[in-house]
């Protein structure tokens, strides 16, 4: 399938794909063939709240930014005696926000965002960074504790041989006491 050349329209951020000449009846039969498959398939699991509530804050901040962008549009284009529309969109964004503002303080949104995330979207930063340096804090305490894990058992291995040689009565049990041990430790205790 040869890939479609893509293009930013005016109303949307996003590319769209630029039709093709005959490309229309093959996607037509690709949406037919994808519609059987659908049927076929057994229906997804009812979303829990936490879900809906989420696509109902995503639902009211999808109108919040439609009632700004219609704001726009009419701040732009206002003529005499048209000054109240203004003021009535104005309102729309005001009840737009408001609603974003009572959907999001929802008891069903579990999902807490850290509050070093909301700054940084505050400082107008990407919060990827937080991602990126958090997961980088805990690979590196990872290794630290890897580090640390391999030295304790490879003092544990010295000092048993070290007594093993010193007292070589307790040989045996020191022997035991550390195939004991790793036992434990593939069980994961």
């Amino acid at each position: 399938m040869a890939s479609a050349a893509r293009r930013a329209t005016p109303l949307s951020p996003s590319p769209s794909p630029e039709p093709q000449d005959g490309a229309g009846a093959s996607a037509a039969a690709a949406a037919a063939a994808g519609a059987s498959s659908d049927a076929q398939r057994p229906p997804s699991p009812p979303p829990d709240a936490n879900e809906r509530a989420r696509r109902q804050l995503e639902t009211a901040t999808r109108a919040a930014v439609d009632a700004l962008y219609q704001l726009a549009v009419c701040t732009a284009d206002v003529h005499e005696g048209q000054e109240g529309l203004v003021g009535a969109k104005i309102n729309s964004v005001v009840a737009a926000l408001g609603n974003v503002s009572a959907t999001g303080s929802s008891s069903e949104l579990t999902a807490m965002v850290p509050d070093d995330v909301m700054g940084m979207i505050d400082q107008g930063r990407n919060p990827d960074a937080h991602t990126r340096t958090f997961i980088s804090r805990l690979v590196a305490d990872n290794q630290q504790m890897a580090s640390m894990t391999m030295a304790l058992d490879a003092y544990h291995d010295r000092l048993s041989e070290s007594l093993s040689r010193a007292f070589p009565e307790l040989a045996q049990p020191i022997a035991q006491m550390r195939d004991g041990e790793e036992g434990q430790t593939a069980a994961g205790t």
